[in-house]
């Protein structure tokens, strides 16, 4: 992650992955960030990495008109990427990082990216990155990639059912399943 990506005020629009986003900041000394979801027991999850950000549901933002420096969307829902917009402060950068399906549109006035001097990047998982997420995953260690921690639960195949209700739920946000 670059560095200049990193300011001091930050939103994350935590869904699906973004545990791992959360995890990442706190490792590379970010403190002043704010972690958005919609459900409530996924804000739960992410309140027991113990970071001290900052856990609000959107509504909240909403309410209070929030700008940030940076924004880290994980939901992968082109409508809340429209919505972020507005809380985006001159010179931000937006990260997308969930991957929206290709039917999703969201409407966003060229003027005020401009105005604003806004900076889009894109992220895609990048297949020859591995020898660096070794490196990643050392330097995490379990006080970050613990799997209760990061709200990852284990699964026998049999049980299959039950793990995709956890997930519809917001109960868990990954589920893995052990193959006996």
């Amino acid at each position: 992650m670059n560095e200049d990506i990193l300011c001091s005020r930050m939103r994350i629009c935590r869904r699906k992955a973004s545990n791992l986003w959360v995890t990442t900041l706190h490792l590379h000394g970010h403190r002043e960030v704010t972690v958005s979801e919609m459900n409530k027991t996924r804000l739960e999850i992410v309140g027991k990495m113990n970071t001290g950000y900052r856990l609000v549901t959107p509504d909240i933002l909403e309410k209070e008109k929030a700008e940030f420096d940076v924004i880290i969307d994980c939901t992968g829902v082109g409508k809340v990427m429209e919505i972020n917009f507005h809380y985006m402060r001159s010179g931000g950068k937006y990260v997308l990082f969930g991957c929206c399906p290709p039917t999703h549109q969201a409407s966003l006035n060229p003027f005020d990216i401009f105005n604003k001097e806004l900076t889009i990047i894109g992220i895609k998982v990048n297949p020859f990155s591995f020898p660096n997420a070794i490196g990643w995953l050392k330097a995490m260690g379990d006080r970050y990639l613990n799997y209760e921690s990061l709200g990852v639960k284990t699964y026998a195949l049999s049980e299959y059912q039950q793990a995709l209700d956890d997930l519809k739920k917001g109960l868990i946000s990954k589920a893995v399943f052990k193959i006996q």
